[in-house]
């Protein structure tokens, strides 16, 4: 069941962002941004659970994301039938400039 009111994606993803770019931020700091930024435009503030449990995702992703992909990552985790196309998407990302990460 829901507590309230449901979070906008923007005000999350503005959450998100500052917790990526500030990862010493404290969440009452992070909510005093959010409430400056937010309060005129109506929107839902969410409370500190909230801000704390979207910090923490988005932080945890962060640095698990930032480890580079290579062929022995996924080892135990791809079956040798699989292996061809994750391939393929690897090929892909290096021929476009993406990075394949871990995750």
């Amino acid at each position: 069941m829901s507590r309230g009111r449901r979070t906008p994606w923007v005000v999350e993803r503005r959450i998100g962002e500052l917790a990526e770019q500030h990862p010493d931020m404290t969440t009452p700091d992070i909510r005093a941004i959010i409430n400056r930024e937010f309060a005129e435009k109506e929107l839902v503030i969410p409370g500190p659970d909230k801000v704390r449990k979207v910090a923490k995702q988005v932080r945890e992703s962060s640095k698990a994301g930032r480890e580079t992909w290579s062929i022995g990552a996924w080892r135990s985790v791809v079956s040798p039938e699989g292996l061809p196309v994750v391939l393929r998407v690897w090929k892909y990302c290096v021929m476009h400039g993406f990075v394949l990460t871990v995750r």
